[in-house]
């Protein structure tokens, strides 16, 4: 099995697209799937670019078949990309904005 057999999802991703994001991260897409591969850091960013672009990939559809993301979905891509980032200290990790909590404190407000 190859490297690009392993990154391509149900969702219809165009071949340049792979090409480009395998070319910004020193990844050989021919390259056999071995472990050390898959678990290489240039493997794992690789995936988490294609996690991203899944989760603002748009509606598709075509000959009856249509492929599309739920937002909830979109959201866990989006996350699961930003672990993968954060693990490797890329410049794309966004660091979760700090929500301020608001409730009831005490017996008068």
């Amino acid at each position: 099995m190859k490297v690009i057999e392993t990154l391509i999802q149900a969702y219809p991703i165009p071949d340049a697209m792979l090409h480009r994001i395998a070319m910004v991260r020193g990844l050989n897409l021919d390259a056999e799937a071995i472990t050390e591969v898959l678990i290489s850091k240039e493997y794992n960013l690789a995936d988490a670019d294609i996690k991203v672009y899944l989760s603002t990939s748009p509606k598709i559809g075509q000959s009856g078949v249509t492929f599309d993301y739920l937002l909830n979905s979109r959201d866990a891509l989006k996350k699961q990309a930003n672990a993968i980032y954060k693990k490797y200290d890329d410049p794309l990790y966004e660091p979760e904005a700090v929500k301020p909590t608001y409730g009831y404190k005490g017996c008068r407000l």
